[in-house]
C-alpha cells in the first residue's frame, strides 16, 4: 500500500530498518550523530523563540515537533516510563492538518507514530516499553523523528534543509 503513495521520500530513512546499525553507527538525535540535527536545533530554536515571544507554542508545524519530542525525550530519558507524555495521538494528528500537511505526509508519519507503538505495553502498564523492545522502539521512534523533522524542514522552507539537500545529492553524484 505504501508504493501507492505518492510521497517525495525522506533520504535519510527511506533505509530499511534492518540496515540501521543501532550498535555501530547509532545515528540518533540524542548523541547528536543523525544527519537533520542541526535542522532539529535550528526547529527548537525556533520554537524557543516562539514561546518566549507569545508564552506559548502558536505555530502549528512547531507544536507538532513539540510534541513528539515530549515523547522522545520520555523515551530516552525515562524508559518511556511517562504515560502521559505519550497521550499525544490526537492533539498531535490536529497539529498536523492545521500545519497543512498533505494526507500522503500525515498517513506516512502517522504510520511511523503507529510502529513506535507497537513497542509500547498496554492497559496499565501503558508508557512502559515492552520487554525485549528497546532497539526497536527506538530504531522507529529515531525513524518518526527524522521524519517529523524532515517534512517540519520542508514545510517551513528552512535554507538549512536545503543546503544539506544539496550536500546529500552532490555526494551522491
Amino acid at each position: 500500500m505504501q508504493n501507492n503513495i505518492n510521497i517525495e521520500l525522506n533520504p535519510f530513512t527511506n533505509v530499511p530498518c534492518d540496515y540501521f546499525d543501532w550498535q555501530t553507527k547509532s545515528q540518533t538525535f540524542w548523541n547528536k550523530k543523525n544527519p537533520l540535527c542541526g535542522i532539529d536545533d535550528e526547529l527548537n530554536d525556533l520554537i524557543d523563540g516562539e514561546i518566549a515571544e507569545h508564552g506559548e507554542i502558536i505555530t502549528p508545524v512547531y507544536k507538532a515537533q513539540a510534541l513528539l519530542n515530549v515523547m522522545y525525550f520520555d523515551l530516552y530519558n525515562n524508559g518511556g516510563g511517562n504515560a502521559s507524555r505519550w497521550s499525544i495521538t490526537k492533539p498531535w494528528k490536529k497539529k498536523l492538518t492545521e500545519a497543512g500537511f498533505s494526507p500522503e505526509v500525515k498517513r506516512h508519519l502517522a504510520a511511523r507514530l503507529s510502529k513506535v507503538f507497537t513497542y509500547m505495553c498496554r492497559g496499565r502498564n501503558f508508557g512502559w516499553v515492552q520487554d525485549g523492545c528497546d532497539t526497536s522502539i527506538k530504531i522507529a521512534m529515531e525513524a518518526l523523528i527524522t521524519d517529523m523533522v524532515y517534512f517540519s524542514a520542508k514545510k517551513l522552507n528552512l535554507e538549512s534543509l536545503k543546503r544539506l539537500e544539496a550536500h546529500t545529492e552532490a555526494k551522491a553524484a
